[in-house]
């Protein structure tokens, strides 16, 4: 169970898209929030850019309401494929504001990246949190490392 995370800031989310999705045409169709499953756990995709687990114990809605009449996400599986063959990125004390956004700077000896800090809000302990990277193109997956390492969840890195 992920002790970083804020798994009720990410169903907040969830269900503020889904009430402006239903008061809007009565037909539910989120625009920033897609939901799949991942073993025995959610997925939240967020706005596209970044995927959160959060362990089906630990999500309060109820799924089958959510996505009664959508589409749910296919194959979230593939998007992790790549999580653990990625090498651990440190954080850099730097970090920039560019064309309004956030940015923290991921890297290694092989490999440096940013990230929007957005996509870090749902996460309340940074301490324990550790990324990993493939390639500068390739999304930065976010582990859990209270209890050994636990992947919580993926970000795709800005473009510069």
């Amino acid at each position: 169970m992920t002790m970083t995370m804020n798994t009720f800031k990410i169903q907040n989310e969830v269900f503020k898209e889904y009430k402006k999705a239903w008061s809007k045409s009565k037909r539910l169709s989120f625009n920033n929030i897609t939901l799949g499953k991942f073993g025995d756990n959610v997925v939240v995709v967020y706005r596209a850019v970044a995927a959160y687990i959060i362990p089906n114990s630990m999500f309060i809605l109820d799924m089958d309401k959510i996505l009664d009449g959508v589409t749910p996400l296919s194959n979230p599986d593939s998007f992790f494929k790549k999580a653990w063959d990625g090498k651990v990125l440190n954080r850099k004390r730097i970090e920039f504001t560019e064309d309004g956004r956030e940015l923290m700077v991921l890297s290694n000896d092989d490999l440096e990246t940013y990230i929007n800090r957005d996509y870090l809000k749902f996460f309340d302990d940074m301490e324990y949190v550790q990324f990993r990277g493939v390639s500068s193109k390739d999304p930065v997956y976010v582990f859990d490392t209270y209890n050994g390492e636990e992947l919580i969840g993926m970000i795709l890195p800005v473009r510069r």
